[in-house]
């Protein structure tokens, strides 16, 4: 404790800050601390936590409120292009710098005001969004984590008495979903045919990560309004395989981290399958009412509070009436993640949505008054129209075929489709026929 110089004594009170002390012997004593020590003193004082400028919070709140808006452009961003970044640095410079570019335009051009002495951190900001984007990434594999064992009932039944028992029968009831491509199969219809990717643990984990009622949802996007993008549907596809692999090898989810390079074989070949598939006379054309469906559901009783966190609805299935923090902290509380060692999926390219929580803009100047008339336009289906950067033709990703699963990998090694037999070296995923 430091103490001034001048001690007054008296036989009254003793003033300590704010509050009185009755001291039957001392009697008043008065002090005052140093300037710059206020609050209690203790003896393993923390040093201040200075905060950097790669962090949201070192920005003043017009800068903050501009940042949110660059990262919801970045998510969505993801499924523009090729959903896999590439190095941290590459992505930092092109990617998320041009993302902030086309915000901060946007406010300039709007004329809404932001603090001034931050111009200089624009490459801090842009680890801002990058930033983001990892932790986007990780709700989408926690909520496929969280998915997975209810969903495809990866549970001992009480006859299973030994652990060693319940581990096996996990493994083989997994190994029974991945058998086939099973795992993607939808519910039979009025026919008793049932479409691939049409599973509802792929419906759940769409509506819970792309539809939430907050913010920084991705179904503020016309996008994602009209139908679930086949490339937000594969991705997801990619990590139910991941997670659901991890159970037939090991009984249980041990929470390996993903790599990008594991799971964008995977990715490429479902984009693949869903080309064919929607090329189908028929079957493409349930695929296609099937993902508008699921919008349709994700955006029931949401479109009228378009980014309002605040709004006490509960039509949401999935419960999901929370905040951004809320929604982000209970999808993330996941022990032993180390994030930094995953290369993470991002954005390549841009499309002509337009985010509708905020001021409407023209296309010509969303992007720092450049005009980007049909560039970086892509449909899901995978044509595209004079995509720029990255390669995404046929929307195979943009990348070499040396990335794909392996012939051997489970989910990816036969198929069923109307009475026809598994072809010997068939990939699971790249059939012409999706319904049986």
């Amino acid at each position: 404790m430091w103490f001034n110089k001048n001690v007054q004594l008296t036989f009254e009170t003793a003033t300590i800050q704010d509050s009185t002390y009755k001291h039957p012997l001392l009697g008043t004593i008065m002090w005052v601390l140093p300037k710059g020590c206020w609050g209690r003193y203790s003896k393993n004082q923390k040093s201040a936590i200075q905060v950097k400028p790669s962090q949201i919070s070192f920005y003043p709140p017009h800068w903050q409120q501009l940042l949110e808006i660059a990262k919801v452009e970045m998510r969505r961003a993801l499924f523009c292009g090729h959903p896999f970044l590439p190095e941290r640095w590459l992505t930092l410079k092109e990617e998320c710098y041009e993302v902030l570019l086309g915000v901060i335009a946007r406010y300039e051009k709007e004329e809404k005001p932001v603090e001034s002495g931050y111009g200089d951190y624009k490459h801090n900001m842009a680890e801002v969004l990058y930033d983001d984007v990892i932790t986007f990434r990780s709700m989408i594999k926690r909520a496929v984590q969280e998915a997975v064992p209810s969903g495809y009932a990866l549970y001992a039944p009480p006859s299973v008495a030994t652990r060693e028992a319940c581990i096996t029968f996990v493994k083989d009831r997994a190994t029974l979903f991945l058998k086939d491509s099973e795992y993607l199969m939808g519910e039979p219809n009025e026919q008793g045919k049932r479409l691939n990717f049409g599973h509802p643990v792929l419906k759940q984990v769409c509506l819970l990560v792309y539809y939430p009622k907050t913010s920084k949802s991705l179904r503020n996007f016309p996008k994602f309004q009209d139908a679930v993008p086949r490339k937000a549907l594969a991705l997801v596809a990619a990590m139910v395989h991941f997670v659901l692999t991890l159970y037939k090898n090991h009984g249980k989810d041990i929470n390996l981290n993903i790599i990008s390079k594991d799971l964008e074989g995977a990715y490429n070949k479902f984009m693949g399958s869903m080309q064919k598939l929607d090329g189908h006379h028929s079957k493409g054309q349930r695929f296609k009412a099937m993902l508008a469906q699921w919008a349709d559901k994700g955006m029931d009783g949401f479109f009228n509070a378009c980014g309002d966190d605040n709004d006490n609805d509960n039509s949401n299935e999935f419960s999901m009436n929370i905040s951004d923090s809320e929604v982000e902290s209970a999808l993330l509380k996941q022990s032993g993640e180390n994030d930094d060692e995953d290369q993470d999926f991002g954005a390549h390219g841009r499309d002509e949505d337009e985010f509708t929580g905020f001021a409407a803009q023209s296309d010509d100047n969303r992007y720092g008054g450049r005009s980007h008339d049909n560039i970086g336009h892509s449909d899901d289906s995978g044509h595209s129209d004079n995509n720029i950067g990255r390669s995404d033709d046929m929307d195979d990703g943009g990348r070499s075929h040396n990335n794909v699963v392996g012939d051997g990998d489970e989910g990816f090694d036969g198929y069923q489709s109307d009475g026809l037999e598994m072809g010997e070296g068939d990939d699971g995923i790249g059939a012409d026929e999706w319904m049986y």
